[in-house]
């Protein structure tokens, strides 16, 4: 059986690409704590196989219960993903056209533009930050008595029915598959049915947004603990964001955090916004997305809950001692110089 399933699911997958939908391949990391809550690790989430199959049978659930609930010609609580700004996604073909993608993305984006765009990109060094500026493009998904499809996932008719013990929104999709199959109401208990969904399914889409928040603060607090026992160690970075006050850098285990351009001391960086990426003013050095680089972390703020990185590797004691020496001999010649051809 579940050999069939697996099958089945493969199927579902294939067909769901083929309409367009979005794949993103973000890495995600879990960070591990002990009883008392300190953070002992960071771990790599690995979705398997089986995710994946259970994934794609809920995605397939939710679809059909969609299409019966709109079929009713009832009110109902429908997962809508509407279409990218249009301001954002000028963002994006910036992004393109300085990482020199040949991949037109138009007016009216479709599923299957932004889909063509993550699959060129796949295992190139730009994967990151293209993949995160296409996310940044999109609307962020809700919940709607009015039924206007979900972008992402390129569903004509969608909705949230898998998951009624922890989720209210599917809850009440449950309720409305009942009433649909068992009662019959009248105009004006489903006037007043409207009225509650109306406001229930607003106060849904905010709670969530609040949760999803509150989850990504713990997340980068207890990654902000965790790196506290590394602060002057170095590390292998990426470029994951470019900026006129810095750069910003992912580790391997996930952190992130920002090399800011005061720490910058071996040149003046100007940010080029056209090439989005910063330049020294004399050295002509850049910083751009996707660059790999060493840095150090300095600073692990747990109340901020942020990061603070230099590049390259801290410099020991003896080394900024023997380099001031170095300064100083040199300046010291400089002026005997100076003094010896005003004599001459």
């Amino acid at each position: 059986m579940l050999s069939d399933f697996r099958e089945c699911t493969e199927i579902l997958r294939k067909e769901r690409i083929q309409r367009g939908a979005l794949e993103f391949d973000f890495p995600e990391y879990k960070v591990i704590l002990d009883k008392e809550g300190k953070p002992l690790r960071i771990e790599k989430r690995i979705r398997g196989i089986s995710e994946r199959m259970i994934e794609d049978a809920m995605i397939a659930a939710n679809e059909t219960v969609a299409r019966f609930l709109k079929k009713t010609g009832n009110t109902s609580v429908y997962r809508i993903h509407e279409i990218p700004d249009n301001d954002k996604i000028k963002n994006l073909r910036k992004l393109m056209e300085v990482c020199a993608i040949p991949i037109k993305i138009p007016e009216k984006v479709q599923p299957e533009d932004l889909q063509k765009l993550l699959r060129y990109v796949k295992d190139k060094d730009i994967e990151y930050a293209i993949q995160a500026m296409t996310l940044r493009s999109l609307q962020q998904a809700r919940y709607s008595t009015e039924n206007e499809g979900h972008f992402g996932i390129a569903s004509m008719c969608y909705t949230h029915f898998t998951s009624p013990i922890r989720r209210y929104p599917d809850l009440m999709v449950h309720r409305l598959i009942k009433d649909a199959l068992t009662k019959q109401k009248s105009k004006s208990e489903r006037e007043k049915e409207t009225e509650f969904l109306v406001k229930a399914v607003e106060h849904c889409s905010e709670t969530e947004q609040n949760a999803t928040q509150t989850e990504r603060d713990v997340t980068d607090l207890k990654i902000a603990e965790y790196m506290t026992a590394f602060v002057g160690e170095p590390f292998d970075a990426q470029i994951t964001g470019v900026t006129s006050f810095g750069i910003f850098v992912g580790l391997e285990n996930g952190a992130e955090g920002l090399v800011h351009v005061n720490d910058m001391e071996d040149d003046e960086y100007v940010y080029m916004e056209d090439t989005m990426l910063l330049k020294g003013k004399y050295s002509g050095k850049t910083y751009h997305l996707g660059m790999p680089l060493k840095v150090t972390l300095v600073k692990a703020d747990t109340e901020k809950k942020e990061l603070d990185f230099i590049i390259g590797e801290l410099k020991s004691p003896l080394d900024m001692f023997n380099e001031q020496n170095i300064k100083t001999k040199t300046n010291t010649k400089k002026k005997k110089k100076k003094l010896k051809s005003k004599r001459n």
